[in-house]
């Protein structure tokens, strides 16, 4: 299965304490969760340096390109967008 590493730098995180436990936190959330509008994380790892995030490999580019490439962004459009974003929200809380 093709999946996307993710690499985050442990010094970005660095700068604030609360960060890095935050992300932790997130990440370990992630990791245990399954939903069809929420990205899976199949594995954490880190070295000295960075994190890594093994997660399900998402293709056709971002939210914000996807409707900027559209002629028109419907209204039966934007519900549905909303709609996932929603349902993926109601799952997390």
């Amino acid at each position: 299965m093709p999946c996307a590493v993710k690499t985050i730098k442990k010094i970005d995180l660095a700068k604030a304490e609360v960060y890095e436990e935050l992300n932790k936190n997130e990440l370990e959330i992630l990791e245990a969760i399954q939903h069809p509008n929420v990205t899976r994380v199949f594995e954490l790892m880190e070295d000295s340096k960075n994190y890594y995030i093994v997660m399900e490999l998402i293709t056709g580019g971002n939210l914000l390109e996807k409707i900027g490439s559209l002629e028109k962004f419907t209204e039966s459009q934007a519900a549905h967008v909303i709609k996932q974003l929603l349902l993926a929200l109601n799952f997390m809380h």
